[in-house]
């Protein structure tokens, strides 16, 4: 009965824990985290979209290294949909014929100005941040 309490929680979980016959505590050690993280994961699917569709189609043009579709991944994979995205969008704004061209990596952390009120300072909207913040293992 305790795990079907806890399963009835994580509805994502429970039509696998029927399937399979698992505990609760084997089958869902990630639930929280993967309901936490579907809004970002919903945004790096979009990209993926855009990659595998779009991207071809256009060609190679961006002036930055890593592209816009890397960096806005990357974006999302570490400061989530809300900052990943404004800091994304930024990039877009930034990757045109008068705009800012090199090595431009996505920050390690927010600026501490930034608020979840004051969305466009998550974004760096001039320049480039050519200093590769350091590689985690998420």
């Amino acid at each position: 009965m305790h795990v079907q309490e806890k399963s009835q929680s994580w509805g994502v979980c429970r039509a696998f824990l029927m399937e399979t016959g698992k505990k609760f505590q084997e089958a869902c050690s990630n639930c929280e985290r993967c309901v936490r993280h579907a809004p970002r994961n919903f945004g790096r699917l979009l990209i993926k979209g855009y990659r595998l569709t779009l991207s071809p189609l256009i060609g190679f043009h961006c002036r930055h290294l890593p592209t816009c579709s890397e960096y806005g991944d990357d974006a999302l994979r570490r400061h989530g949909l809300w900052a990943g995205g404004w800091m994304t969008l930024a990039r877009i704004a930034r990757c045109q014929p008068y705009g800012t061209s090199g090595l431009d990596f996505v920050p390690g952390k927010t600026s501490a100005r930034a608020r979840w009120y004051l969305p466009w300072r998550y974004a760096r909207w001039r320049g480039t941040n050519p200093d590769a913040p350091p590689i985690d293992a998420s």
